[in-house]
């Protein structure tokens, strides 16, 4: 979001996701200054946080992602495998279990093309961490965490020109001035309530019927146990049970399995999830799992389908307020794991 002057001194980001953070990295390069506002207190270490519950769940790079982000920040990627995380770049079929239905992943031999397709795997707040620590080095951003972001400023109905933000240890109130406002605080974005209280309405929204629901363990398992890095299996029906399971950091590793239906009853302990991962996961990749150890709560998430809120069909008056990029990405279907 946007006003509609040309000066580039100051930058708002709101939200200091992984959108968010890249989103500061891009703007660093245009703007004298680009302020980073996040509600959560950020953590000087690698850590879930409360903003981002989808950080319990199972996260991973494929090639492409890897490579935007070694593109923004240089030796990144060495910089996560230095600090545990597992890089699948060989093609050794033999590391990975893949499964859809009764059909299953060649595991004997190589890819022909192994940089074809390489994966990282790393843990969400570890690879959150590592970007954000990079951004933060960055000698014109700084981060504005603990604080709420209560409303954008408009002086006329056909400009932004700041965020008002406060500090939720002391309650006090600061007005940014900034030149843009980037919105990506991810699930419950203030800027449809913005455009409406300025008189535009609110985007249109269009809503998925899909349904899902998914239970996740962070687990440590004894080193040389699974031979493989990764399992992943699907079933072409909706409510049969699926799962994943990938090698984290530090002996840590990820257990999540779920169905494509809203399930009354999802796991909530480990004897409950083995129970549902002894429907699908080999034997070998079982027993090894028999030996975990759960770190933590299991994570239970109900996805009741994506919002895509159609900023591209407001009217053409109304898209002063959105930069090319921004209406790019408002237009990309909503996720909910900003």
């Amino acid at each position: 979001m946007t006003g509609l002057g040309n000066s580039r001194e100051h930058a708002a980001v709101l939200g200091a996701g992984m959108a968010g953070l890249l989103a500061a990295r891009v703007l660093s390069e245009f703007y004298e200054t680009v302020t980073v506002v996040e509600r959560d207190p950020l953590p000087d270490t690698p850590a879930q946080r409360r903003g981002i519950p989808q950080g319990r769940h199972l996260h991973g790079l494929l090639t492409r992602g890897s490579h935007v982000l070694e593109e923004l920040f240089p030796g990144l990627l060495g910089e996560l495998v230095s600090a545990g995380a597992h890089v699948l770049d060989d093609g050794d079929l033999s590391r990975v279990y893949v499964r859809i239905g009764p059909y299953g992943l060649n595991r004997s031999g190589k890819f022909s093309d192994p940089a074809a397709l390489v994966g990282y795997l790393a843990s969400r707040p570890l690879l959150e961490f590592h970007v954000r620590r990079r951004v933060g080095a960055l000698g014109n951003v700084r981060f504005l965490d603990g604080h709420d972001v209560v409303e954008l400023i408009a002086t006329t109905a056909d400009r932004v020109t700041g965020v008002r933000v406060v500090n939720r240890d002391n309650g006090n109130d600061i007005a940014l001035n900034t030149d843009l406002v980037v919105d990506a605080t991810g699930r419950f974005p203030r800027t449809p309530a913005f455009l409406e209280n300025l008189g535009h309405g609110r985007p249109a929204e269009q809503r998925s019927t899909t349904h899902a629901t998914y239970s996740s363990q962070l687990l440590r398992i004894p080193e040389g146990t699974i031979a493989e890095k990764l399992m992943m299996v699907a079933q072409p029906r909706r409510g049969e049970p699926r799962g994943a399971l990938t090698a984290y950091e530090h002996g840590t590793w990820m257990l999540t399995v779920g169905r494509f239906a809203i399930d009354p009853e999802p796991p909530t302990d480990l004897a409950a999830m083995l129970a549902v991962a002894e429907q699908f996961t080999p034997s070998s990749i079982l027993a090894g799992l028999q030996s975990a150890e759960p770190l933590g709560d299991v994570a239970v998430f109900r996805y009741t389908g994506a919002v895509w809120r159609r900023y591209d069909h407001m009217p053409d008056s109304r898209q002063d307020y959105l930069s090319p990029a921004t209406r790019c990405a408002a237009s990309t279907p909503f996720t909910g794991k900003a």
